[in-house]
Parts: C-alpha cells; sequence; structure tokens
C-alpha cells in the first residue's frame, strides 16, 4: 500500500519521537511504501528555523519530501493557512492512503482534489495534535476570526475525510469543540513510543544507574519532567509545587526559550530538589 503523511504546520527533525517519526517509520516497517511530505521548519537549539526544501529517503526507508510554504501578506496568514504545494507529489505517487496531520490547514484542499479527481478510494485521515493549553481559544475578535476561518475549511472538507484522530483524549475533544469536527467521525489515536529503543528486559537497571546518577534515594518520590520549556508547559508551577515538598526529587529536561531562561534559572537556584539537565536525545528520554 502507499502511504503519504502531510505535515505543512509541524517542524521535523530526524530521529525524534512524534507522530511523523513514529508512524512514517512502522508504517514503512509493516512493508508499505511510505512518504512524508513536510514543512522546511526544523528545530535548532530549542529555537524552530527554517531550512531548505528536500527530497531524499531516511534511514528508516521514508522518503522525506520538504517543501516551503506558500508566503502570504503577513506572517499570521502564512501561519493560518500553512499551505505547501502537494497535489503535483500526490499525482505522482497516487497514494492508497492520507494521513493529514493538522486540522489547519488549506493544503488539505489539495488532498480533497485528489480524492474526488484521480482516487476516490483513497482512504483520508487527519490528527488533531492542539488542546486547551497550546491551542487558541475562542474568547478575543481576533480568537473567534481564527476560530470561523478554521471551521468554515473544516465543513467543506469533512465530508471527504474517514476519520479525525486526537493524540490524547483532550485533543480530541479540543478537535470537536474548537474545530467543530463531528462526533461520528473522530477518535483517539494516543501518541506512541518507539518500542525498539525501548530496553524492558533492562528495566530495573536502568531505574538504579538514574536514581543513583542524579541522587536519589530508594524512598524518594521521582518527578520527571522535559520536552520545550516554554510558559505554557508550566515547569515553574511544577518547580514551585515540589520545592518544599520533603522526599521528592524534581528532573527537568529539555530547551527553556530565551525568554524564560532569567525567570527559569532564578527559581531553579532556590530548588535544593531539582536538577536541570539541559536537552537530552531520544534514546535517553525513553530510559
Amino acid at each position: 500500500m502507499k502511504i503519504v503523511h502531510i505535515a505543512p504546520s509541524a517542524p521535523y527533525n530526524e530521529g525524534w519521537g512524534y507522530q511523523e517519526n513514529l508512524l512514517t517509520k512502522y508504517h514503512q516497517k509493516l512493508g508499505n511504501e511510505v512518504t512524508l511530505i513536510i514543512s522546511t521548519f526544523f528545530h535548532q537549539d530549542g529555537k524552530i528555523v527554517e531550512g531548505g526544501e528536500e527530497d531524499y529517503v531516511n534511514a528508516d526507508g521514508v522518503r522525506i519530501i520538504r517543501l516551503f510554504r506558500k508566503k502570504y501578506l503577513t506572517r499570521a496568514l502564512t501561519n493560518m493557512h500553512s499551505e505547501m504545494r502537494v497535489y503535483p507529489i500526490l499525482e505522482e505517487i497516487r497514494p492508497d492512503y492520507i494521513f493529514f496531520h493538522g486540522l489547519h490547514s488549506t493544503t488539505f484542499y489539495q488532498v480533497v482534489r485528489y480524492k474526488k479527481k484521480i482516487n476516490p478510494a483513497c482512504v483520508v485521515v487527519q490528527d488533531n495534535h492542539l488542546d486547551y493549553n497550546i491551542g487558541t481559544k475562542c474568547e478575543t475578535i481576533k480568537e473567534k476570526v481564527k476560530c470561523a476561518f478554521y471551521r468554515y475549511h473544516l465543513r467543506r472538507t469533512v465530508r471527504f475525510v474517514d476519520k479525525i484522530y486526537g493524540v490524547t483524549p483532550w485533543r480530541k475533544a479540543y478537535a470537536e469543540d474548537y474545530f467543530a469536527a463531528p462526533k461520528d467521525k473522530t477518535d483517539v489515536l494516543i501518541m506512541g513510543a518507539d518500542d525498539e529503543k525501548i530496553r524492558f528486559d533492562l528495566q530495573a537497571e536502568r531505574r538504579k544507574e538514574i536514581r543513583e546518577k542524579y541522587g536519589v534515594k530508594e524512598d524518594e518520590f521521582f518527578v520527571v519532567t522535559g520536552g520545550k520549556l516554554d510558559e505554557k508547559k508550566k515547569v515553574r508551577l511544577l518547580m514551585q509545587a515540589c520545592k518544599h515538598l520533603p522526599k521528592v526529587k524534581l528532573l527537568i529536561f529539555g530547551s527553556v526559550p530565551n525568554e524564560e531562561k532569567e525567570a527559569f534559572g532564578k527559581l531553579l537556584s532556590t530548588c535544593s530538589n531539582a536538577t536541570y539537565i539541559g536537552w537530552i536525545p531520544a534514546g535517553s528520554v525513553y530510559d
């Protein structure tokens, strides 16, 4: 089967553990011919930067095609549309299954065009990675305009979609509430992990090594958090919550945005039970 994943809005780094990485890898391992069409953005030193267009096959055997997004008059409009020219690639590949990541890109009209004109039997699914914490609310006039824009596009295209997944139950609810996705088409597809990188047979050994490395005693409660440590992550609130708790140790990994570094550093210096280790590779995250 030919499977195409399209992710116009997401940055992409090889070897990470997001849906675009893991679903494409395991779709390929199942014997399918898999292509990922992704934006030219990627993570670098805690920032999102833009590279160039590329077309290559990665270590998992997945064809990766990076495309520039169409530039509109303002950055806000460019981000709202997240539009890439994918139709010629769909014409070339003629996929049987299209997995479109996100609900807020006008690129999806090209998927609809492909299904209508070339392959009506093509299965089309979308997923939603946004929720009430990291997604836009619908309160201010500007937010209501964006919400109406996205709902309009979903209303026009949803009949061509077989399933809309939330990657958590909360994100399924957000798709139904914010985007007005019909409940009879929504479901939950929990974000997974790359179990090739998890050594279940060494679980007890890894646990002991890590607790010893960071000075966590057996009778202490060990809290671990990580990722992009921006304000929405509320890691400083977690630090304050753990700060005065006896027999609790907090380990933090990931990148701190520049605008958060000063406040994060000041609070960290007052938390004797918190340790920050910076960015770590995916294999260490699984440990």
